[in-house]
């Protein structure tokens, strides 16, 4: 049938070829050149493609020829199809219509079976087919012939200058050539010539290596290469394990040898032939078993993967002015895009379109989109899709779209989860075949449960009663009775109902002196502490000790003392209806680890053996809790108490005998000390109460009064103190309030008309009313204010990187810049003694340190260099020293080298707000003097925003060097200095600057309110209009709770409400409808106005929100991973992606379990992409790149991508799946492979005009931990058919850390006249997938598709680093071994030498042979797979040398 097919198409027919019009021409299959050619007659070609070229051939009128062409209503649908093809992103197209529906079907079977033969035919038959093709352009009847005339012509189509002018006269002669013409023997006879005479150089290479001998290379045509070399070549650099096979190796060389006659059982390659074979496909460099799918690897949840996404995928070209199409789809789905872009907008008739919005690009109806992804989806992969959906319609549009995804989808649209029972997304194996709709999700609600007033509105107290609240200081559930009213819920005093309800269950374990933790080396660290406490107290069974496991994170693991070993035993969690349970077998369960080890204690034992005994106190347990600080001073406690003004409040520090410790507090709303002594093991509270550790101490004063009525409440840990907000007035901190458990309010008129007159430093020391339990609050001490006053100063540098190196730089950088002043100066903290701070400062032509160190009398802490002279602050002692010499005058400060970006440490500064959200935060604070800094678009700009004379200003600052330049006339070091200076002087009018805006202060002004329906008792209150709130199954041992998130600051903490009876739901539906109301109220005839606007701008269809199952978009507090559902989806622009140092580790843990897209910056006008590397490196899955666009970082997406089969989806590694992975750790750089690469030659590169360049090659590698190194070859002039790099190009060595996310790329780029480079062809290969050798590396285009014959020749070798030289000495002693214990029976043969009695070894010791070559093989798996695959080759590669090797292979 299928030969049938073939001879009809070669035959040809008479078809309708549809352009303007539809014009009759006879269309065939040239079989010899692989060509789709129409011709007028049966003797001159028209036009012709290649079928390597096809990339679809589509039945029916489905291209726009038939649109465009009136004459195509006479054509039936089904005698229709189109042919797409070409190299570029907008395919070109042939439609045609055969006479009958029969022939259209035989071509569309005939066309795509000799497309896939082309695509898989050997290089000698493609080179075949090339001079074919070569020979018909010239001559388009296919005469089979050329002229000299005709081959002078034909040689610069091939980018291949003439060298001489009796050039192809002599090569005429040499071939026999009588007439001045070739026949397609003779013209295949000098094409082989001319491609050896110019590459016979690269023979060179293996002469020196002795792989084997070429003969006389004068005279290549006598030279020749048996099977037997050959083979060895293959084992020997290649590293071919197949090759151990010889009927392989001589099937290989039959089909590169020309002469039938060659074609024996023992074939031999001629030097052309050879060469032909380094130059194909088939000694590719890339290891094509990485281009397989592997189903094993598809049965993870889609958060591991990678998935190949588009952005914009409608344009064909640039963002503002190309065209939309459908076509775009295809072309990217077919190119292996699992994730595509739909930007709907409304369409005339209610029916809905895609285009870029505010753009001159042209529009696609949204149906014709929908149809082109329903037919090609799963072409190129059967795996799912999703769609995008960027959603500007109506709703009425927005359900026409829902009733299109369903009518033209049908089976394919997921519609409803996978499983589910199962919190976790499904695998892409669960999900073939599936359409994935990411679009903007409806909550769910319910409308009934509140009461409304005559007006509409919620009535006050609607809702009343007891709810628990879970106190993120204390840990645990405090029972409130709270209110709902006006949209806020208000809380009073919790209720005092003793302990016994208090502690979380499943953390009880966490205070008891057998739980230690997580243990610096783990199981080690474990075994150590039970070897240790069984010598000092005797060796009893069941001694045992409970830590978290390094395995198993997020699991408890009992490590235990068992006859006279030890033993550990994992502990196992599981939840049931939203409560956990804890067992080591199955069949017992407990609710806590506590209740479990209570158990093990008392009764059970561990499968069989003794109950658990002596526990293994935790040493020092309270090292590990929250509330204990090490370094702290008496005034540093008291400052960071200061800042949480509630009466339980606690921390405990060590005093400075480091023998001592003492507990500080709050109490009667003043900060209270407590000494505590260490006596031996005891620590003894005041001189009095004695507790065994201070763990225990803590425990007793959370259940009973430390002092008058006060428990220890609320612990104040580092991560507490960090989450701390300022507000700085004329430079000074007046006021620091801490969200703990609700909103603390400051008073707004306090805060807004307090007048500030300010020199140098100020300091406010008056009462502030603070809203906290309707008490004021007296600020008591500013010691701490002054202790930090430096922290504000442009010469402060906080803690450098690489402390006094790093200073040192800075300072002679500085030094260089201001031509060598003396005493240029800066202040950072010492690495050394990291309590104090060291001024580095340039004096007598060297960088000196000098150490600042302080002293506490009367409990005031002075700072000084030499002790008779004594400051109150670090910035006073700086300022001294800049207005007076001290030490005889050899020490003094001059000029401060300013702080990098000292403006990112301050509150008033921007780096990600627009101009009208800057407009927007003033607006709410409408007071001349209040101000902030933003950062602009273009990253080396800025503008402060302020008001002024009731009105918001903007005045831009332009950074010029290392200066700031506001409006084009000021000039400052940095943005603290301005601020600074525009503080004491007006910058417009008579306004200064005097209000920072923050975030918090406007948070904190927006939620003052008089109308409390608590009054006095109220104890906090939430604004449920601000946050976000959400229903869980059950937490922290409550069956019901609900959480509030405050959604416009990140650093608030969440606040989970629960309640033991069965009216939550009431509760969650008051506090989620309160979330979603109005905050100002509008006349009914405003609200109705404004309806049918809000429907088309910001509401979501529910029968489209229906079909948001999993990628469920989130908009607010993308950046704020403490909470996330696995169903979400986060997007992200470029250059805004969570990757700094504090991020990215809870980026990739939000990336393990849901998805993120990243997309590219509005600026990119021109389609231009983005580096996706270092996205894909923090777990990023779907990077939306513009297909349209031929650039490298496309072509790298292409080669990670072309893994797994083309399926479009690549399993991240593993390592990057582990909670220990993190990019940014330098420390974890370890250098696995070293990778030498030599350019040698190349052939048949792609022409970009008529011209012949200059070519050269870029080699560059590129990856995790290591910098884009690149190295660029000589220039090969004149010559594009077959170039050579010309003498011996000098290896090029690169280091490889992490091969799975490594890339090695080569680009061909020719030289013009004006030394640019310009591209002309590419290869980019995943650094895991690459072969050693002598290698092939077939050339793509810049859609890395293949182009036809296009290669370099490198050698490339990978060597493990670290391993190889332990490899060779382990090789070395197996050689030993073997030749010593055949040392007897190779005495008879020792003139044979070291080979003969090698072989002689094989033939003493036959399983040697059997275990290299046939065992060893399939022990590759791990690191040092290729290293031991040398190994292997070497012990083998000697049996199967040319002449010896025959003649010792016979007699052994």
């Amino acid at each position: 049938m299928e030969s049938l097919i073939k001879q009809d198409l070669k035959m040809g027919m008479m078809m309708a070829v549809f352009r303007e019009k539809a014009e009759y021409l006879i269309v065939q299959v040239v079989m010899e050149s692989r060509q789709v050619a129409w011709i007028h007659s049966e003797d001159k070609i028209e036009g012709a493609l290649d079928l390597h070229e096809i990339r679809e051939v589509r039945p029916g009128k489905n291209s726009k020829d038939f649109e465009r062409c009136k004459d195509s209503k006479d054509h039936q649908d089904k005698t229709c199809f189109t042919i797409f093809y070409g190299s570029q992103f907008v395919l070109n197209t042939l439609s045609l219509s055969a006479p009958t529906e029969e022939d259209a079907e035989k071509w569309l079977i005939g066309l795509e079976l000799l497309r896939q033969e082309a695509l898989a035919a050997p290089t000698p038959a493609i080179i075949e087919s090339w001079l074919r093709k070569q020979m018909y352009s010239i001559d388009q009847t296919k005469k089979n012939s050329i002229s000299m005339k005709d081959l002078k012509f034909l040689l610069p189509q091939i980018s291949f200058k003439i060298p001489h002018a009796r050039y192809l006269k002599d090569k005429f002669e040499e071939i026999g050539v009588r007439k001045g013409v070739l026949d397609f023997e003779q013209f295949h006879k000098f094409y082989n010539m001319v491609m050896l005479e110019n590459q016979k150089c690269v023979l060179d290479e293996f002469k020196e290596s002795g792989t084997f001998v070429v003969g006389n290379t004068d005279k290549l045509d006598s030279s020749t290469i048996p099977l037997y070399d050959f083979q060895q070549f293959l084992l020997l650099h290649q590293k071919e394990l197949w090759a151990n096979d010889l009927n392989q190796v001589r099937e290989l060389m039959t089909t590169f040898i020309n002469d039938m006659m060659g074609k024996t059982s023992d074939p031999e390659f001629t030097v052309s032939e050879f060469l032909s074979f380094l130059f194909s496909k088939e000694n590719s460099i890339w290891d094509k078993k990485f281009s397989d799918l592997h189903s094993l690897d598809m049965n993870n949840p889609l958060s591991h993967y990678w998935i190949n996404s588009s952005h914009n995928t409608y344009l064909t070209g640039d963002q503002l002015q190309s065209k939309s199409s459908s076509e775009a789809y295809v072309r990217c789905l077919r190119m292996g895009c699992r994730c595509i872009e739909l930007d709907c907008w409304d369409g005339p008739k209610g029916e809905p379109i895609i285009l870029h919005g505010n753009t001159r690009t042209s529009k696609v109806k949204f149906v014709d989109v929908v149809k082109a992804i329903n037919d090609h989806a799963f072409v190129a992969s059967e795996y799912p899709v999703i769609l995008s959906i960027e959603e500007h319609c109506c709703i009425e549009q927005q359900e026409r779209m829902a009733t299109i995804f369903k009518e033209v989808f049908k089976d394919r649209l997921l519609t409803q989860p996978v499983d589910p029972m199962i919190d976790q997304l499904p695998s892409p194996a669960q999900l073939k075949g599936k359409i994935i709709i990411k679009h903007k999700k409806l909550r769910s609600t319910k409308h009934d449960t509140f009461q409304l007033d005559q007006h509409g509105n919620q009535q006050k107290g609607a809702k009343q009663g007891n709810l628990y609240i879970w106190g993120p200081g204390d840990q645990q559930w405090n029972r409130h009775y709270c209110v709902i009213s006006d949209d806020k819920l208000y809380y009073a005093e919790e209720y005092d109902e003793g302990t016994e309800n208090t502690v979380n269950p499943s953390e009880l374990h966490f205070s008891e002196p057998w739980f230690h933790g997580r243990l610096s080396e783990g199981r080690r660290t474990a075994e150590r502490l039970l070897q240790e406490y069984c010598s000092e107290f005797g060796e009893t069974d069941g001694t045992f000790l409970v830590r978290e496991s390094e395995i198993s994170p997020g699991n408890l693991v009992i490590s235990l003392w068992q006859e006279g070993r030890m033993q550990h035993y994992q502990i196992f969690s599981g939840s049931r209806d939203g409560c956990p349970f804890y067992f080591i077998t199955e069949n017992l369960c407990f609710l806590s680890v506590y209740e479990l080890i209570q158990h093990y204690r008392q009764n059970a034992d561990l499968y069989g053996n003794p109950s658990l005994t002596d526990a293994v106190p935790c040493p020092n347990p309270h090292l590990t809790k929250n509330w204990f600080h090490s370094t702290l001073t008496r005034d540093e406690a008291e400052h960071i108490l200061m800042k949480i003004p509630h009466d339980g409040a606690f921390l405990i520090r060590q005093t400075k005998t480091r023998q001592s410790f003492a507990i500080t507090f709050r109490g009667d709303g003043k900060i209270k000390h407590y000494h505590i002594e260490k006596k031996g093991s005891i620590f003894v509270l005041d001189c009095s109460t004695e507790f065994t550790c201070l763990v225990d101490l803590v425990k007793y004063y959370r259940r009973n009064p430390l002092c008058c009525t006060t428990r220890l409440r609320y612990p104040v840990s580092k991560a507490l103190v960090v989450r701390v907000t300022s507000f700085i007035i004329g430079g000074c901190n007046l006021c620091e309030t801490l969200k703990l458990r609700q909103l603390y309010l400051l008073n707004s008129y306090l805060l807004l008309h307090i007048k500030m007159y300010m020199r140098d430093v100020c300091v406010l020391q008056s009462h502030f009313l603070c809203m906290f339990n309707c008490l004021p609050y007296a600020m008591t001490s500013s010691t701490a204010i002054l202790l930090k006053l430096h922290y504000f100063e442009p010469w402060y540098h906080g803690r450098l990187s690489q402390g006094r190196i790093t200073a040192e730089r800075l300072l002679e950088e500085y030094y260089a810049e201001l031509g060598g002043r003396e005493g240029i100066f800066l202040v950072r903290k010492s690495e050394t003694f990291p309590e104090n701070a060291v001024i580095s400062v340039w004096l007598e032509g060297r960088v000196q340190h000098f150490r600042m160190q302080s002293k506490s009398e009367n409990r005031q802490t002075f700072y000084y260099l030499s002790e008779d002279r004594l400051f109150s602050s670090i910035y006073e002692l700086v300022k001294h020293y800049r207005q007076n010499a001290d030490f005889q005058g050899k020490f003094f400060l001059t000029d401060a080298v300013p702080c990098p970006n000292v403006h990112l440490l301050q509150n008033w500064f921007y780096g990600n707000i627009s101009r009208g959200e800057a407009e927007e935060l003033l607006l709410r604070m409408p007071q001349d003097g209040a101000f902030l800094i933003r950062q602009s678009v273009n990253s080396e700009s800025f503008a402060i925003t302020f008001m002024a004379d009731g009105s918001v200003k903007h005045f831009h600052i332009q950074k010029k060097g290392l200066m700031f330049v506001l409006d084009c006339s000021a000039e400052f070091d940095n943005l603290v200095d301005l601020v600074k200076y525009y503080r004491k002087n007006p910058l417009y009018h008579t306004t200064r600057l005097r209000y920072p805006v923050t975030e918090e202060l406007v948070i904190r002004l927006d939620s003052v309110t008089e109308d409390n329906p608590l009054g006095p008792l109220c104890k906090g209150v939430f604004d449920l209009s601000k946050c976000d709130v959400t229903l869980t199954a059950g937490k922290n041992g409550l069956p019901q709770v609900f959480t509030l998130h405050v959604k416009e600051d990140e650093s608030v903490l969440s606040y989970d409400l629960g309640t033991t009876s069965e009216d939550i739901t009431e509760w969650f539906s008051l506090a989620w409808d309160a979330m979603y109301r109005e905050k100002t109220k509008q006349s009914k005839a405003s609200h109705k106005s404004q309806k049918k606007e809000n429907d088309k701008k910001h509401v979501v269809a529910k029968e489209m929100s229906d079909l948001a199952v999993y990628c469920q978009p989130r908009r607010k507090d993308i950046y704020n991973f403490e909470r996330y559902d696995y169903k979400e989806i986060r997007s992200f622009v470029e250059n805004k992606a969570p990757l700094s140092d504090s991020k990215v580790r809870d980026f990739l843990r939000y990336n393990r379990k849901a998805l993120s897209r990243i997309y590219p910056k509005g600026q990119r006008v021109d389609s231009s992409n983005y580096d996706p590397l270092p996205l894909w490196i923090c777990g990023c899955h779907m990077v939306a790149l513009n297909f349209q666009t031929a650039d490298k970082f496309m072509q790298v997406n292409n080669a990670l991508f072309s893994l797994n089969g083309g399926t479009g989806y690549v399993l991240q590694p593993e390592m990057m799946r582990s909670d220990g992975f993190n990019p940014k750790m330098q420390q974890d750089k370890k250098v696995q492979y070293t990778v030498t690469i030599r350019a040698i030659a190349a052939r048949h590169l792609p022409k970009s005009d008529h011209s012949i360049k200059s070519l050269f090659v870029e080699i560059e590698v590129f990856g995790l931990y290591i910098k884009n190194r690149n190295f660029q070859t000589t220039i090969c002039k004149d010559n594009g058919l077959n170039p050579v790099w010309a003498g011996r190009p000098v290896p090029v060595e690169f280091l490889v850390c992490e091969p799975e996310l490594t890339f090695v790329r080569f680009v061909v780029n020719e030289e013009d006249m004006f030394s640019d480079p310009n591209f002309l062809a590419q290869a980019t290969f995943p650094f895991k997938g690459i072969r050693s050798g002598y290698r092939s590396v077939p050339l793509k285009n810049g859609y890395s598709e293949d182009i036809e014959l296009a290669s370099l020749l490198v050698y490339i070798d990978v060597q493990l680093g670290g391993v190889e030289e332990e490899m060779n000495s382990s090789s070395s002693q197996l050689w030993r071994r073997t030749e010593s214990a055949a040392t007897s029976s190779t005495k008879q043969h020792e003139n044979l030498g070291t080979w003969g009695s090698r072989c002689f070894l094989f033939s003493v010791f036959p399983s040697l042979h059997v275990y290299t070559s046939t065992t060893m093989p399939l022990l590759f798996q791990s690191q040092e797979e290729e290293h031991d695959r040398h190994q292997t080759m070497m012990l083998t590669m000697e049996m199967t040398k040319s002449s010896e090797s025959r003649r010792w292979r016979e007699k052994l």
